[in-house]
C-alpha cells in the first residue's frame, strides 16, 4: 500500500469515526431530549391529575357543604316546628289557665251573688214577717180597741135605757152626762174602724 493510499485509508477512518461520534453524541442528545420530554410530559400529567384532583376535591368540599347545608336547614326547620308546637301549646296552656280562672271568678261572683241574693231574700222575708207581725199585733190591738169600745158603748146604752126608764129625772141626768161623756165618746168608734181598716189593708198586701 502506497503511502497516499495509506492517508486516505486514515482519513476515511478518521472520518468515519468523527461520524460515529457524532452519530452517538446525536443519539445521546436525543435520548436526554426524550428522557427530558419524557420528564416534561410526565410533570405535566402529574400536574394535570393534581389539578383534576383538586377539582374534584372541590366540587366533593360543595357537595359536602350542600349537604351539611341542607341538613342545618332540615334541623332548624324542625327545631322551628318544635318551638312552635311548644309555644302554641304554652299559648293553649295560658287560655286554658285563662279561661278556668275566668270560671273560677265567675263561680266565686255567682256565689257571692247567690249569698247576696240570699241575704236578701232572708231580708225580705224577715221584714215581711216582721212587718206581719206588726200588722197582727195593730189588728189584735185594733180589736182590742174596738171591743173596749163596744163594751163601752153597750154600757153607756146601758146607762141611757136605765136613766129613761127612771123618768124625768134620768133624762135630765142623761142630758148632762151626754156633752161629758157621750160628746167625747162618740167620734172614737169611727178612728178606731179606719185605724182596723187600715191595719187589715197592710197585712193583706204584706
Amino acid at each position: 500500500m502506497s503511502k497516499v493510499q495509506k492517508r486516505e485509508y486514515e482519513f476515511k477512518m478518521a472520518k468515519a469515526e468523527l461520524e460515529a461520534a457524532k452519530q452517538e453524541i446525536y443519539e445521546k442528545m436525543k435520548a436526554e431530549q426524550i428522557q427530558k420530554q419524557q420528564e416534561i410530559d410526565l410533570m405535566e400529567n402529574l400536574r394535570e391529575e393534581l389539578y383534576k384532583e383538586e377539582l374534584e376535591a372541590k366540587a366533593r368540599k360543595r357537595e359536602q357543604d350542600e349537604l351539611e347545608k341542607l341538613i342545618r336547614q332540615k334541623e332548624m326547620m324542625k327545631l322551628a316546628e318544635i318551638e312552635d308546637h311548644k309555644a302554641k301549646e304554652r299559648r293553649r296552656e295560658e287560655e286554658r289557665q285563662l279561661e278556668e280562672k275566668f270560671k273560677q271568678d265567675m263561680m266565686r261572683k255567682f256565689a257571692e251573688e247567690g249569698k247576696l241574693e240570699q241575704l236578701n231574700l232572708q231580708k225580705r222575708r224577715m221584714k215581711e214577717l216582721e212587718h206581719k207581725r206588726e200588722a197582727g199585733c195593730g189588728l189584735m190591738a185594733g180589736r182590742d180597741a174596738l171591743e173596749s169600745a163596744t163594751r163601752a158603748l153597750q154600757t153607756r146604752e146601758g146607762e141611757r135605757a136605765a136613766r129613761a126608764a127612771a123618768g124625768p129625772a134620768g133624762r135630765v141626768l142623761e142630758e148632762r152626762s151626754r156633752p161629758g161623756r157621750e160628746g167625747k165618746a162618740a167620734p172614737r168608734a169611727p178612728a178606731l174602724h179606719r185605724r182596723l181598716h187600715a191595719q187589715r189593708h197592710r197585712s193583706r198586701s204584706g
